[in-house]
């Protein structure tokens, strides 16, 4: 299989020899739409198509249209003018002592209400109960139903092939020599929703008329026609950090031959939570343009407390697990067995993957790993809770590390590609590659109960007024 780094400089030497960001589409560039979905794709085939609905029976499907377009209209009758507005979905919701909640966007709205500033929260999926803990004051905009009816609507057009697109001969042939064919098809698609997704932002943005717009996961084909939404607005639009922001990921990775004044499908500005983020951003960003803060991790900094001191003398290992096809290695079945009592492991599986929890289990007991070890869904703990009891945090590759090096927690990486998403962390020592069982064995064997160094930032409120202040008059041009 092709590995990331190799699909990534296939990209970016396209970019450095054709221009792609001259491709336009509805008067939006494109080419972040296809640098990401492509190399996604190839990395992993089995990636959820682009595509309608579920198809359902014509009469359902007539009062998901009217439904939709009753949602449509509360929601520009309820919305209110300036202020923040904050996106959120299914997976980014945790759970709380009150119930559920956006643990990206929660935190900023609440520093934000302190200083004044009022925010409207976007619901983009179902939610049996409101999300709780929102600061007095708060707008919730449902727009579950809203959204669905116009994906129905659209997805009932032609997906026009890639080569209408004036100019893309070049940058298209590029693609299928470098790529496979399949995820070459899978861009058209791409684009198809792509274009749904910016007539639907920009009429809500025209009508919900906030100063400032937040997503999380910018690289998603919405997100990225939502900053270029209210970037047409002279709305400033920040990416708040979800995970790896390093040079081997396809989003966040060297953008090669960008404009002087940068490209309007990419945020015009980044809310990182260290300096490693931020300086990968800064490093390929045009002056003035795509402008990186290190703003911290705050659901971390208020649920991820200092690591304690050990209580036994077991050693606290969390594993974090990886969607990928075997997220368990053998090198940890064997680590565990060696260990014996003088490691504890939590298994923790990945948010988009909660059948994990049931192959561990049944991975334990077929091993005979029981003793040593519990099995923690994503979703019923706060990872930064996790982290709180933690001695040392374990995995291939997952961003988990970033949010680990906050805490003062060391991270061992059993996968290679760690180094090329995490070079900071690797540099630093809060990350270490162990790829065998005996090397793994002996690094837990010498990993200290009290943790690293934890980062520390001025108080919340602070950083999100000293954000404010830098944004209220930059906004990304092209």
């Amino acid at each position: 299989m092709t590995d990331r780094k190799e699909l990534l400089e296939r990209a970016q030497s396209i970019e450095e020899s054709l221009h792609p960001y001259d491709l336009v589409v509805d008067g939006a560039p494109i080419w972040p739409v296809l640098r990401v979905t492509v190399c996604n794709r190839s990395l992993r085939g089995e990636m959820k198509p682009t595509g309608p609905p579920p198809r359902s029976g014509a009469g359902k499907n007539l009062r998901t249209l009217g439904h939709g377009a009753l949602q449509w209209r509360r929601s520009r009758l309820s919305a209110r003018p300036g202020g923040l507005l904050f996106l959120t979905e299914r997976t980014y919701w945790t759970q709380s002592t009150q119930g559920t909640t956006d643990r990206f966007a929660l935190p900023l709205m609440q520093a934000a209400s302190e200083l004044g500033v009022p925010s409207t929260l976007v619901v983009k999926d179902p939610v049996a109960k409101a999300l709780v803990d929102l600061p007095e004051g708060t707008t919730t905009i449902r727009l579950d139903e809203a959204l669905r009816a116009r994906a129905l609507h659209h997805w009932r057009r032609p997906v026009e092939p890639l080569r209408h697109i004036p100019g893309s001969g070049p940058v298209i042939d590029a693609l299928a020599s470098s790529y496979a064919k399949e995820p070459v098809a899978f861009l058209a698609k791409a684009v198809h929703g792509f274009r749904m997704h910016l007539r639907t932002w920009r009429s809500a943005l025209r009508a919900f008329r906030p100063d400032h717009v937040f997503v999380t996961c910018w690289y998603a084909v919405e997100n990225m026609a939502i900053a270029q939404a209210a970037h047409e607005l002279g709305i400033p639009c920040t990416d708040v950090q979800h995970g790896v922001q390093g040079p081997a990921h396809f989003a966040y990775g060297n953008w090669m031959a960008m404009p002087s004044t940068g490209c309007s499908t990419i945020p015009s500005h980044f809310w990182c939570w260290d300096a490693g983020s931020a300086a990968n951003i800064r490093s390929w960003a045009p002056a003035g343009h795509h402008r990186a803060f290190v703003g911290g991790a705050p659901w971390i900094e208020e649920h991820g407390l200092a690591p304690g001191q050990r209580t036994s003398g077991a050693l606290r290992v969390l594993v974090t697990l990886q969607p990928v096809a075997r997220p368990i290695p053998a090198v940890l079945t064997e680590a565990i067995r060696q260990m014996g009592n003088g490691c504890h492991w939590t298994i923790r599986t990945h948010p988009r993957a909660a059948e994990q929890a049931e192959q561990a289990r049944q991975w334990a007991k077929e091993e005979g790993l029981l003793p040593w070890i519990t099995v923690e869904g994503a979703e019923a703990e706060p990872i930064g809770s996790s982290l709180a009891g933690t001695d040392v945090h374990l995995t291939l590759y997952s961003s988990v590390a970033l949010e680990a090096s906050l805490c003062g927690v060391p991270t061992i990486a059993l996968d290679p590609l760690a180094g090329d998403l995490f070079p900071d962390l690797l540099g630093n020592g809060s990350l270490v590659l162990r790829t065998s069982s005996e090397a793994l064995v002996a690094e837990l064997a010498r990993t200290p109960a009290n943790g690293m160094h934890r980062t520390t930032l001025p108080p919340l409120r602070e950083r999100v007024q000293g954000f404010l202040a830098r944004t209220s008059t930059t906004v990304n041009t092209r």
